[in-house]
């Protein structure tokens, strides 16, 4: 009885612990920020500015820049060789390290630990929790909305999501299209597009 209690006070632990684990990855991640005093119904105009922060795929650039010009379009902006505002796209990627945590309902019959393809891992009895660990890479996207006259930062919005290499073209197109057009879902602040 003893040895049952402790195997099922260890199964539960280490199943919370399981549970606080982060889950597959996350779904996009938008948010944005903006200076308070500016009245951006006196901005009509834009010209988008390239970076050298910007992805050394020219392609996804490309589909960026398009992405930003007709999300700008549908809020009123016209593109201007003298504008209100510049438009400065810039990307940036990174690997990270997510874990996986399986719970009851996975037919686990043993104890201990292993290593598939995708990385570790763990096990913890009939039934109970596992894990598994993956690299994972993500894009963000940020885009900064600067006064052309002053310089200074009006508005910007980012968006963050993970991403697969092995995507194909019209699977780009549409990831990038959908990652502008949430960021600007709120431009101009006050907007309500809920």
């Amino acid at each position: 009885m003893t040895q049952l209690f402790r195997l099922t006070h260890a199964t539960l632990a280490l199943g919370l612990a399981g549970a606080l684990l982060p889950t597959d990855a996350a779904a996009q991640k938008v948010s944005y920020d903006f200076n308070r005093t500016t009245n951006f119904s006196q901005v009509r105009s834009y010209a988008i500015r390239s970076s050298d922060k910007m992805s050394d795929n020219e392609l996804v650039n490309n589909r960026i820049t398009t992405a930003i010009a007709g999300t700008l379009a549908a809020r009123g902006l016209a593109s201007s060789n003298d504008p209100d505002v510049y438009i400065v796209p810039s990307v940036a990627s990174e690997t990270r390290r997510e874990v996986t945590s399986y719970g009851p309902g996975w037919y686990e019959p043993f104890f201990g630990y292993g290593y598939y393809s995708t990385g570790w891992y763990g096990s913890y009895g009939w039934g109970s929790h596992g894990y598994e660990v993956r690299d994972v890479q993500y894009s963000t996207l940020t885009i900064d909305m600067v006064d052309a006259k002053t310089g200074a930062l009006l508005w910007r919005g980012r968006g963050e999501r993970s991403v697969n290499p092995h995507w194909k073209a019209d699977t780009i197109d549409k990831k990038v299209f959908k990652t502008v057009a949430k960021i600007f879902k709120n431009f101009p602040p006050g907007r309500d597009d809920d």
